[in-house]
């Protein structure tokens, strides 16, 4: 009876505090903007409170006796009970000149930091409390714990998220605390009448360096492939969750009494796995890539893990163990969501934490050498050198060259999986090179803030410089002529647009600034609006050394306004009926915002469209079919479209800077659609009769995805 009763109460504890993670992401992201540093942000809150709990549980367990700890957690469960239902957020977001990240934590705090912070107790506490009535081994109920955070995680995104409002799913979590409170106190009762007194604490190891180490390093993968996908995928809790879930699955597969896999086979597989990951890590790829970097990442955190489990101590230090694993779960989020951002210019935190990865892999060889250090460095040195040397083709051959080296180099790097050290660093050297054959290669300069990474590079010998964000231009200019090129080249419908159809005293609106390409086609009268969220992009955009879109319009005093902030809430602010066009353009490289693509989203723009005007959706993603979602929600509001997809273009159009690209035309009525339309790529687009859409309550990726 006491041993179901304290699965069900640490089961049940796991299960709440893993659903509200996703569940407080979900309702924080439309006010920063989409950005896939959200979720990094929020797992640093929960594994910070999952910290001060396994601390006040530690700290718990040895200065009280057991009696006097079941009346103190109770208490703080009931207190966590009185502050609920959770705290209504604000819907402005943070407030100008406010960190994001700062003002995320803070709010979580306020909102939910009293009940995550008993949940997160709740596990250490009744692991040690059951060792009093006489277990030898209680780390069987960290495979229960870890199995209630997983059923969480897998029920959100397909069951709770798809079905029910924001709003019910705050009722319903707030409900299911109450009864865990009950639970809490029963379990109490229960462990007050079958403890036995405990025995003093033998002598033992404790390796706290490396359990800390371990725990740092998958908490700090996981994150960095979270991040990973999201930059090229829009951010939603399905994506946030699954790496969760392969986190927690390694957890309970190392903790179980019974190995399904054993952990010799794991060590010897991994390091291939790792040698292909380092291939591609630097290679745009399309949804189904993404599978190799989580079997990856899963493999790892099962020999990892593995590694926390065959150290665990004697249960008298349970609390003591998960204290440290904690700390290192809670560095590893503080490196990603903190300190990355803040160090780097670009996304290293994910190669750093592959790296570490090898050097804490189980070692074989028991002597570090010279040739250890000597010979990564010199492969290292030949890789960067032939990149940093080879001239460029302009075509597939420049990836298909680069990713036979990286191959033939990783190959080499596998042989050494023996020596955790050399491993370790040869893969750091095929790191290094595709970092420098795949982005570092013509860089003038790189930035990188809470919303992302950027880089401008240079086209070879060309005065052409591209902004990249993650694996995407976001912009380009030609210095040698006096037009954009990529998306928005002089031939591109929304050049034709801006040229041919819209009015000359128009007044445009544009979510996403890029490179502020569009403000070379303004003149007369015309009034153009960019909101973007990024300040770091304004400040690219605006830097005359690399791009002068802006900068010519300021000098020939056209009517151009930068407003910073998240374009949804921005533009809400604005006047009905203020923009004759309202152009939505805002990526995050590959990744859309999702509550920029939303039903409740156009309504907005709806309602600042004046008589007569047209939304002009940029559609082009390797990813997702983002015409269908547009053209979804179009429908759904009885809007009339039509979608303009150029044809591949030739050799000497993508010599010249040109890009191909998708656009969605939307109005009110076919009158007003026809006087915005050009040439004769606009075409009515195909749709079912109940073609699915995005609304601010459901977001499935999975009928838009391009497999």
């Amino acid at each position: 009876m006491l041993e179901t009763l304290t699965r069900v109460t640490i089961f049940s504890g796991s299960l709440l505090l893993f659903l509200i993670q996703p569940l407080f992401a979900r309702m924080v992201l439309p006010l920063l903007g989409g950005s896939a540093q959200v979720w990094n942000t929020c797992i640093l809150f929960f594994t910070t409170m999952l910290l001060l709990g396994y601390a006040y549980a530690h700290i718990l367990s040895l200065t009280l006796r057991l009696r006097t700890q079941l009346i103190v957690h109770g208490i703080v469960v009931l207190a966590g009970l009185l502050t609920l239902p959770l705290a209504v957020i604000s819907s402005n977001g943070p407030p100008e000149g406010a960190m994001p990240v700062f003002w995320l934590l803070k709010t979580m705090a306020a909102a939910i930091g009293l009940p995550v912070f008993a949940l997160a107790a709740t596990s250490p506490l009744l692991s040690r409390w059951y060792a009093h009535s006489g277990e030898c081994d209680p780390y069987f109920l960290y495979a229960a714990s870890n199995a209630g955070s997983l059923l969480a995680l897998a029920a959100y995104p397909f069951l709770l998220d798809p079905f029910s409002t924001l709003g019910t799913q705050t009722k319903l979590w707030s409900w299911a605390y109450a009864l865990f409170a009950g639970l809490i106190l029963l379990s109490a009762l229960k462990l007050q009448g079958e403890a036995k007194p405990q025995e003093a604490l033998p002598d033992e190891e404790m390796p706290r360096g490396r359990w800390c180490a371990l725990a740092f390093v998958v908490a700090s993968l996981m994150l960095g492939v979270t991040a990973h996908m999201t930059q090229e995928v829009p951010s939603i809790p399905l994506l946030w969750v699954i790496p969760l879930m392969l986190y927690l699955l390694s957890f309970i597969m190392v903790f179980a009494k019974r190995k399904l896999i054993p952990h010799d086979i794991l060590v010897a597989f991994l390091p291939v796995l790792i040698g292909v990951l380092a291939i591609i890590l630097f290679v745009p790829v399309r949804v189904l890539g993404f599978s190799l970097h989580l079997l990856t990442f899963f493999a790892t955190a099962l020999v990892l893990h593995g590694e926390l489990a065959k150290l665990r101590p004697s249960a008298g230090r349970l609390t003591e163990y998960y204290l440290w694993i904690a700390i290192g779960g809670a560095l590893g989020s503080a490196f990603n969501a903190l300190a990355a951002p803040l160090v780097f210019s670009f996304i290293a935190e994910y190669p750093i934490a592959v790296v570490l990865s090898c050097l804490l892999l189980p070692q074989t060889a028991r002597y570090w050498l010279a040739r250890d250090f000597l010979i990564p460095l010199l492969m290292g040195i030949i890789l960067v050198a032939l990149f940093w040397i080879m001239p460029p083709f302009g075509d597939a051959r420049d990836i298909v060259i680069r990713v036979v080296l990286l191959f033939f180099m990783a190959m080499v790097a596998v042989m050494f999986r023996n020596n955790r050290l050399r491993f370790g660093l040869a893969i750091a050297a095929v790191l290094a090179g595709g970092f420098a054959g795949f982005r570092m290669k013509g860089v003038e300069t790189m930035a990188r803030s809470y919303y992302g990474a950027y880089r401008i590079t240079r086209v070879g010998d060309t005065e052409r410089l591209q902004l990249f964000h993650g694996t995407t231009i976001h912009g380009a200019q030609d210095w040698s002529l006096n037009a954009p090129i990529s998306y928005f080249h002089p031939g591109s419908p929304v050049a034709h647009i801006f040229l041919r159809t819209m009015p000359s005293h128009a007044k445009v609106g544009v979510i996403g600034l890029g490179v502020g390409a569009l403000a070379h086609y303004t003149r007369g009268r015309q009034d153009l609006k960019f909101f973007e969220i990024d300040p770091q992009v304004v400040a690219l955009a605006q830097d005359s050394r690399y791009f002068s879109f802006l900068q010519r319009s300021k000098d020939s005093l056209k009517a151009i306004d930068i407003v910073v902030g998240d374009g949804r809430l921005m533009i809400a602010r604005e006047e009905p009926a203020s923009f004759n066009l309202i152009v939505a353009d805002a990526f995050s490289s590959n990744a859309v915002p999702i509550h920029l693509l939303t039903r409740e989203a156009f309504e907005i723009y709806l309602s600042k469209l004046a008589p007569g005007g047209a939304i002009l959706m940029n559609t082009s993603n390797r990813h997702l079919r983002l015409n269908d979602i547009g053209a979804g929600a179009g429908k759904s509001l009885g809007l009339s479209m039509k979608s303009c997809l150029r044809p591949p273009l030739s050799v000497p159009d993508k010599k010249a800077g040109k890009a191909r690209a998708s656009w969605l035309l939307m109005a009110r009525t076919p009158e007003d659609l026809y006087k915005w339309t050009v040439g004769d790529c606009w075409v009515a687009p195909e749709l079912e009769e109940d073609a699915p859409f995005w609304t601010d309550s459901y977001a499935s990726l999975l009928p838009f995805i391009r497999w």
